[in-house]
């Protein structure tokens, strides 16, 4: 069990240097053009890891604004030699560059109800006019979102896995880091008033009692601000999805039945509908937004695979 742990953590060790050469050469290219992005997720959150290199990668994702998306997929495609996958159904691109899996997002993040998709997306650009901090791959520093926005975007993320697919311990363990190393450099008021203003208020309150009975991350100075429960009453709904947590296992798959084709698809939609019941006065808005729109990125989806 010593020898096979030793050489997962050296395997996980060979996987850094390999995602962090990769990406230093296509942020060097990026830079070259003039084409703003921001890696979020994946290796910008390792970074908050006291050991980045003992959390597995499985792909790079970064963002780039709208204005700049085709520009940067041209580039992509002529300048790398590389295939783009373009997904017309969700909010990003795929491409493999120096054998590291890349997303590349126009939008971060999907919101049911076009207000809080418009808020959102204004506060990531609004982010990205400003210096960005940035997280180190080999001696090459790459730009990530600054601490509110990035808990944010993690938070947001990790809510939507949990609707629609199941939401595994190490996402949700990748949230508590977050907000452990956050938690010193955020206005709290702030926070709160951008999570009213997309719906997400109550479900983040849910998260911060979650990740301080289950992690032992407490966050005083977000309860002693404006949350929209109290710490006592977003207990009940944290055992609830603590619980989904440990039933889903290490990547929110665990308790599929299927695991590929129409079958799996079907799944994913009735769990679905079954986590938007079971969660819904975490953020009741957007998930009755969210259901239509769930529906038709399934319906698309299968489209175009037989496309």
């Amino acid at each position: 069990m010593t020898m096979r742990w030793y050489g997962q953590t050296s395997g996980q060790r060979i996987q850094q240097i390999v995602f962090d050469y990769a990406m230093k050469n296509l942020a060097q290219l990026f830079r070259n053009y003039g084409i703003p992005f921001v890696v979020f997720k994946g290796p910008a959150i390792a970074s908050l890891y006291p050991n980045p290199e003992r959390r597995a990668h499985g792909d790079i994702d970064f963002y780039v604004p709208s204005a700049h998306f085709e520009e940067a997929m041209l580039t992509v495609r002529t300048l790398l030699g590389v295939k783009v996958e373009r997904d017309n159904v969700d909010k990003h691109c795929a491409f493999d560059f120096q054998t590291v899996r890349f997303e590349m997002h126009y939008r971060m993040e999907t919101f049911g109800y076009g207000p809080h998709q418009k808020y959102f997306g204004n506060l990531v650009e609004n982010a990205m006019r400003h210096e960005l901090p940035c997280y180190h791959a080999g001696e090459d520093e790459i730009p990530m979102l600054p601490p509110m926005i990035d808990l944010m975007v993690l938070f947001k993320h990790w809510f939507n896995h949990l609707l629609g697919e199941g939401i595994g311990l190490r996402q949700t363990a990748d949230l508590a880091v977050a907000i452990r190393a956050y938690r010193d450099k955020i206005h709290v008021g702030t926070l709160q008033s951008h999570l009213r203003a997309v719906g997400y208020i109550r479900a983040f309150d849910t998260v911060a009692a979650m990740v301080e009975r289950y992690f032992g991350i407490a966050w005083e100075a977000y309860w002693n601000a404006s949350p929209e429960w109290t710490k006592e009453k977003a207990w009940d709904f944290a055992e609830r999805l603590m619980h989904d947590v440990l039933r889903n296992g290490n990547f929110g798959r665990s308790s599929y039945r299927f695991r590929f084709g129409m079958l799996k698809r079907m799944e994913t939609f009735a769990r679905f509908m079954v986590h938007s019941w079971r969660y819904y006065p975490l953020a009741p808005k957007d998930i009755i937004f969210m259901l239509p729109k769930r529906f038709l990125i399934s319906f698309r989806a299968q489209l175009q695979k037989h496309n």
